[in-house]
């Protein structure tokens, strides 16, 4: 679904008042250029993230800018299963707004990380021992970007009352398959749990921190939660949560 005028009936108008081919040309070239979410507020702001373990394929996920310099994405791409790294951060990482294959901005580098502890305690426990409502609740990150990308931010809200009914989801796809998706979804809040319903649009690689948000007021939107995995269930997601959001100012104060 997308809040923009469709390519096709963009063009069929343009074919139907019988303009000069030229022109017509030039209709399905706007059209393929506004007809493109990532390239307007607030979809600039969500990109690929990327993270290297040194591994052959890198972890890929989706973030979305919520201050200048920071990117809000989740915890598990931060997390290292391999022998010897197990619990620690990955040695290199970047962000990518706009990341559609036609049009790609730069690959901004990646300063620092935060991940709950929490999180990494639940993760450094066996499978059976993991307390799986826990690893989504905190299954965030913010990464601090060397320098802005200068695309803007969302801003965000930790108090679910305020949540409306349906929200946007976006993100992009894994390496490779693709360019950003974008839907809009059913919520509700459990605790701090954020709950989708009805996403029958399926879950992609990729997927991993992609984005909950609506438009607050004008050209002012809110992310209130980010796409989480735990065990088996896919419609639990991390919500937002005071603890975010006090991290992510403290972490504002420190790297403007």
């Amino acid at each position: 679904m997308s809040m923009l005028v469709s390519r096709r009936s963009f063009v069929a108008a343009a074919t139907t008042l019988a303009l000069p081919y030229v022109w017509v040309k030039r209709a399905e070239a706007w059209a393929d250029y506004v007809h493109q979410p990532w390239r307007q507020f607030p979809f600039t702001c969500i990109g690929r993230v990327y993270l290297d373990w040194n591994m052959p394929k890198s972890r890929c996920g989706t973030g979305v800018m919520i201050k200048n310099r920071i990117v809000l994405t989740c915890a598990h791409l931060c997390y290292s299963d391999v022998p010897g790294l197990r619990g620690r951060y990955p040695p290199s990482g970047a962000f990518e707004p706009a990341a559609n294959t036609t049009g790609s901005m730069k690959k901004f580098q990646v300063q620092t990380a935060f991940v709950p502890p929490v999180w990494f305690e639940e993760a450094n426990k066996s499978r059976s021992d993991r307390d799986y409502r826990k690893m989504v609740a905190n299954d965030w990150a913010l990464l601090v970007l060397y320098e802005s990308p200068n695309v803007g931010f969302l801003g965000l809200d930790s108090i679910g009352d305020n949540y409306p009914k349906s929200v946007s989801h976006a993100g992009y796809p894994g390496i490779g398959r693709g360019n950003m998706w974008y839907h809009e979804v059913d919520i509700k809040v459990e605790g701090d749990l954020l709950i989708s319903q009805g996403m029958e649009h399926g879950i992609y690689s990729g997927m991993s921190g992609s984005p909950f948000f609506y438009a607050y007021k004008k050209d002012d939107y809110h992310v209130c939660g980010i796409h989480s995995r735990g065990g088996d269930n896919s419609s639990e997601h991390a919500r937002v949560t005071d603890e975010l959001a006090s991290k992510a100012r403290e972490l504002t104060k420190e790297y403007p």
